[in-house]
């Protein structure tokens, strides 16, 4: 452990550590996915029934359908706990899955067999600091995103409005518009940041807790120590491993989902004249299908990213621990130089001080032999 890597040495170790763990990672990941995968299809499944219900209330007019809103209610309400319920478990089931692979892969990198005992025991008291850690990340990554996307956007729209009313509302729409739409799109990349820059700042908190056996703060705490002065390297890394993990994920997954859903999708646009009974018929056949596309993918991405993306992140851990090391030998190297210490000073500076040290130090002595000798 403790290896300075690069990206293509990121890649390398990522997917050459999958046959190592996978005997004891991959039925993790199955049983942490499968049960919210499930509920989540009969909860689609269910929602697809209600479309030949309301099609059947509809007929009756505004009247009936405000007459029967007990009705419509009771009918939902059990579908929005089947929702929620499966999203509780999908997280859940991603937290347990994230520190089950974060601790199987410390143990291989350590040169051990991630047996499942073994690893649970270490990934179980993590769970929950995980569990908080990701949802703390999520909760800020909302509130900041939020917040620069009101302070893009509301300035604009309130000045316009001004304009539109000084100017009984005959103000120029089209330009409007087209500036609404830029304004818009850098609000989404205003969030995007945002959203990257935490990730980034918080990599390796989650095995910063697994590994290190630290608290949700202090794992967050030490994962903003380690990536500072290295942001954009890491950054860099992040995306393109993000990237190719995503479009594998994409390769697999897209197929399922344009056989499943493409159909019902047609048969609608095909829909032009007909009763309204078989454009019911149509939609909930597609969100029958719907449901169980959308556990399919959620398997298929649980299992690829939510398997790859956590030996990563260790790898990641293991590089940024040992860069942390390379600058704390640096600064001991840079006092006994006499040399002032940057803390955002490059890892492996402490290379070349060690060289001009060592370099230094023969001399030295030489010299005194020399003297002695004379």
């Amino acid at each position: 452990m403790k290896h300075e890597r690069r990206l293509g040495s990121f890649l390398n170790d990522t997917f050459a550590l999958v046959p190592k763990i996978w005997k004891s990672a991959l039925p993790v990941s199955l049983a942490a996915i499968l049960p919210g995968a499930a509920l989540l299809a009969f909860s689609m499944k269910s929602l697809s029934s209600l479309i030949p219900f309301f099609e059947s209330q509809a007929g009756g007019g505004i009247e009936k359908l405000s007459g029967s809103a007990a009705l419509i209610l009771a009918r939902f309400l059990p579908i929005i706990v089947h929702l929620l319920f499966s999203m509780l478990l999908l997280f859940a089931g991603g937290v347990f899955q994230k520190s089950y692979i974060i601790a199987a892969s410390g143990v291989a990198l350590d040169g051990g067999k991630p047996r499942f005992g073994r690893t649970a025991k270490i990934c179980l008291p993590a769970c929950w600091r995980i569990a908080i850690q990701d949802l703390a990340v999520s909760f800020v990554s909302q509130i900041l995103a939020t917040t620069a996307a009101c302070a893009i956007m509301i300035p604009y729209v309130a000045a316009n409005i001004g304009q539109f009313k000084a100017e009984g509302g005959s103000g120029p729409v089209p330009g409007f518009i087209v500036t609404f739409i830029g304004i818009y799109l850098l609000a989404i990349l205003a969030t995007a940041f945002i959203a990257w820059w935490l990730k980034v700042k918080t990599a390796v908190a989650a095995p910063a807790s697994v590994l290190e056996g630290r608290n949700s703060m202090a794992g967050i705490g030490a994962s903003l120590d380690r990536v500072r002065g290295q942001s954009w390297r890491v950054f860099g890394i992040m995306f393109i491993v993000d990237l190719i993990i995503g479009f594998a994920v994409s390769i697999l997954s897209g197929p399922f989902t344009f056989a499943t859903i493409l159909p019902g999708y047609i048969d609608i646009l095909k829909q032009n004249e007909g009763s309204a009974k078989q454009m019911a018929g149509h939609l909930a056949r597609m969100f029958a299908s719907l449901g169980s596309t959308l556990a399919l993918s959620a398997i298929i991405e649980g299992v690829i990213k939510g398997g790859l993306w956590p030996i990563f992140l260790t790898l990641l851990h293991d590089d940024l621990s040992s860069r942390s090391a390379s600058r704390a030998e640096a600064a001991k190297l840079y006092a006994i130089a006499g040399i002032r210490v940057n803390e955002k000073r490059p890892a492996g500076a402490a290379a070349p001080v060690a060289r001009a040290l060592s370099l230094r130090a023969p001399s030295f002595y030489d010299d005194e032999d020399s003297g002695d000798a004379e």
